[in-house]
């Protein structure tokens, strides 16, 4: 049986959901499934590429700038206008033909309209189920996330099954489901031990402001710290050198997925922006989520960082002088937060529950 589930490079969580899923279907699967990741986004044509390379440049660096790429994808249309739909149909064709799927997932909000109708178009006898995954977890999200169309929309919490019948979702078609994460963070090394170790992910701007203030050096008096690149390697080079004689800041590149785990496991604290699958995969290894909000947030994560606060998980962090009294606040909470912090990750239902079910009905 074949999964083929389609997913984008625009940010980092749609990839993480769609490996996560792909984990547990192979770890659960009790018949032969294969699962094939693509991205026809970026794969298809050069103006999707253009406008996923634009919404990681935007994000990064100037996340204010996101209401009107956000006013714009509803003027537009991208996700069913019939110029994209020419441009991607014979890139998911051939696809759908070389990979044969028994069952379709998507992770991205514009692979839910246009990839469907191919679907059909391709498959007009063998009725392959569509499935939905909603990456945004709240009611913050885009119009394209919702398709009437497709077998099943799936979302993590009863606020965005709200917000996705409101904007058209059908309620029979519709399930809560268990944010996916990846199986790295979902099983810590006997070994992990927690060490009072802030973690520090904020990219580029966020990691030199707060190194320019000084705020690093005085949060390395009251704990470990470990700032994490990315794929700056000018940065990376540029902390290095300057923290190079402090034992208390360990500075990281860009670590794998198996990596950041690990960094994880052993933190008590995680500092920086938060999206859903960095919520989740924090939640599950009990590490306390302190939010940078001190610049634009962006609609979405809005909705996280007050879910954070709502569930006594975390802080948001408005201004770079609080982080450090931030994190002795947290001290008092951290130990009382922990059993909150296992029950919130606890799974439901999972999106590989669903599949597998959809997959015996086909056998």
């Amino acid at each position: 049986m074949n999964v083929l589930i389609l997913y984008s490079s625009a940010g980092r969580g749609h990839y993480s959901a769609a490996a996560a899923i792909e984990q547990e279907l192979l770890a659960s699967a009790e018949a032969n499934i294969m699962v094939t990741l693509d991205d026809p986004v970026v794969a298809s044509n050069r103006l999707s590429r253009a406008m996923v390379w634009l919404y990681n440049t935007m994000v990064k660096y100037c996340p204010w700038s996101y209401k009107y790429y956000v006013r714009y994808l509803n003027w537009s249309k991208p996700h069913i206008a019939e110029g994209f739909k020419t441009k991607t149909y014979g890139y998911l064709a051939e696809l759908y033909r070389r990979v044969s799927p028994d069952i379709i997932i998507s992770v991205y909000p514009m692979t839910n309209h246009i990839p469907k109708q191919v679907c059909d178009d391709i498959f007009t006898v063998k009725n392959v189920p569509f499935l939905v995954f909603n990456t945004d977890p709240f009611k913050q999200f885009l119009h394209a996330w919702v398709n009437p169309d497709v077998t099943l929309q799936l979302c993590p919490s009863s606020d965005n099954v709200d917000e996705s019948l409101r904007l058209g979702a059908i309620k029979s078609s519709t399930r809560v489901v268990q944010y996916p994460i990846r199986r790295e963070f979902t099983q810590r090394s006997k070994n992990s031990v927690k060490e009072r170790l802030l973690v520090i992910n904020c990219g580029f701007s966020g990691v030199a402001r707060y190194a320019d203030t000084g705020v690093i050096d005085a949060l390395s008096r009251e704990c470990l710290i470990g700032i994490v690149c990315g794929g700056n390697i000018t940065l990376y080079q540029s902390l290095e050198q300057r923290y190079a004689g402090n034992r208390s800041v360990e500075v990281y590149g860009l670590l794998s997925a198996k990596e950041m785990a690990a960094l994880y496991s052993r933190a008590q604290y995680s500092f920086g922006k938060v999206g859903a699958a960095t919520l989740y995969e924090c939640l599950a290894l009990d590490v306390t989520l302190l939010v940078d909000t001190s610049c634009e947030v962006m609609p979405q994560e809005r909705d996280i960082v007050t879910y954070i606060e709502r569930e006594g998980v975390g802080l948001s962090i408005d201004k770079i002088h609080v982080l450090l009294s931030a994190v002795q606040r947290t001290d008092i909470d951290y130990q009382g937060n922990r059993n909150r912090l296992r029950t919130l990750a606890q799974p439901n239902y999972r999106v590989a529950s669903l599949v597998l079910e959809l997959l015996q009905e086909r056998l």
